[in-house]
This record gives C-alpha cells, structure tokens and sequence, in this order.
C-alpha cells in the first residue's frame, strides 16, 4: 500500500517538492511508482517518475487488491472460479441444447455466445494483467476513484468523485493484512446513495488507522469548502490546516 498520483503519462508536477512535509515513517508513504515499479526512495515528495514519466504525489494513496463485487475480471480468484464454471456449463448445455434440436434456429446460441465472450475477456484481463492487483483504490485530497484492472503506464483513472459527494466510508477488516474499503455517493430522492467504491485491498492495521484518519481530514476539508468555509485546507500527510468543523465526517470503522 502506498501514495499515488492520478496523473496520467504527460501530466506535469513540480519536481523539487520538498521531502520533509510527510513524516519518515508515514505508514502511507508511496515507496515505488504505481505505474511502472520503479523505486522513488530518495525522490522529492511530488515529481515525475525518471522512468516512466508518470507523475506521483506521495500526500495521494493508492490501495491494490481485488473487487469486492461479482466481477469475474476483478473478483477474488474463488469468486472468478466459481463464476468462469457456472458461465462454461451453462455454454456448454446451451449448444448441447442446440445441438440436439438439430440446429434450427441460430438465435438459440445468442446467450451462450455472450457467456463465452465475457468468460474469454474476463480470463484474459486477469491473465495479463502485470499490476500488483486486478483494483486499484486511488484516494488523495482531490477525491477517490476505482480502476478496474489497470494497465502500467497506461492507467486510466477515471472521474475522480470530490470528497464533497461522498456521504460515507467504511474500512472494515476483511482478513489478515486486508479490508474491505466501501465509498457511498449521496442519496437522492428516487434511489439510495450509489456504491462509489467497492474493493478488497491489502492494507495492514497500522496503515488501516492512518487511511481513516487522512479520510476524516479529506472529507472535513471536502464539507468545508462546500459550505464555503475557505479557512480549510489539507495539508502534508492529509493533515488539515484551520479549523475543524464541529462535528467530525463520519467514517465507519
């Protein structure tokens, strides 16, 4: 687990930020370039990856795991199993099914002929996927997004939702070494809050404690500059600068 930046290939960033703003030992801290591995010990706080060009912020994070829903390209390698056999047997009984009808009519095959498409796809993604994991939960003071199966160098992070839109957060554990993160949209009139952010990362307890806290002081610094308050602001590590507002963001522990 560590920081990341959500600027893609070309972006540019400072390259003589200074280092001290993060603590030492911030649980947190981004150790290797999220696109392409490369070790930024020693690198100011924000810059530009010397070999991929990929620019990083260490004050961003970023959580690698697997999707928390039924996914088969994203899912954990029981839940794809599970599915990747349900989808083959119902292909396999639907031509078997087609074929002892003596072919009649080809519009029979329509669903098997998904299946087997998204089965193929999905077998693919996962097989070639090179990143530390099939998601990547990318949180920072801008906002989080989720990146379903993302490709080195050429992660596409998507619309990253404001602080401001989100209406809860829950960070659960989910195993030794793991949680489950889930980020929940505001609730409208017609429907309940939508699922923003739904993944099983790795994430140790210790990290586990320094994520909720840089989420609350995110989240205050999102509710505050939506109602105006322009005397909040976060500051290095997530930190925030000015003052609180009198009842804290709720996180779900």
């Amino acid at each position: 687990m560590a920081g990341m930046s959500s600027l893609g290939p070309g972006d540019s960033a400072p390259d003589a930020a200074p280092t001290g703003d993060l603590p030492a030992d911030d649980p947190l801290r981004l150790e290797h370039c999220p696109a392409c591995g490369y070790a930024l010990e020693g690198l100011a706080r924000e810059g530009v990856c010397p070999e991929c060009g990929v620019a990083y912020d260490q004050t961003e994070v970023v959580l690698h795991g697997y999707g928390a829903g039924v996914n088969m390209a994203t899912s954990r390698p029981g839940w794809a199993i599970a599915m990747a056999a349900t989808y083959s047997l119902i292909v396999v009984l639907g031509v078997h099914g087609w074929i002892r009808q003596g072919r009649r009519d080809s519009r029979d095959l329509f669903w098997p002929a998904v299946l087997a498409v998204c089965l193929a796809w999905s077998v693919w993604k996962r097989a070639t996927g090179s990143m530390p994991g099939l998601v990547q939960v990318r949180l920072s003071a801008r906002g989080a997004v989720q990146v379903n199966n993302p490709t080195p160098v050429r992660v596409k992070a998507g619309t990253v939702v404001p602080w401001r839109d989100v209406a809860d957060v829950s960070i659960r554990p989910f195993g030794p070494g793991r949680v489950r993160i889930m980020l929940f949209g505001r609730k409208s009139f017609l429907k309940g809050g939508p699922v923003l952010v739904d993944a099983d990362v790795q994430c140790g307890e210790r990290e586990a404690h320094a994520l909720e806290d840089r989420v609350k002081a995110w989240q205050a610094a999102g509710r505050a500059a939506k109602s105006g308050g322009s005397n909040l602001r976060p500051g290095p590590g997530g930190a925030i600068i000015g003052a609180l507002p009198e009842k804290p963001p709720h996180v779900v522990d």
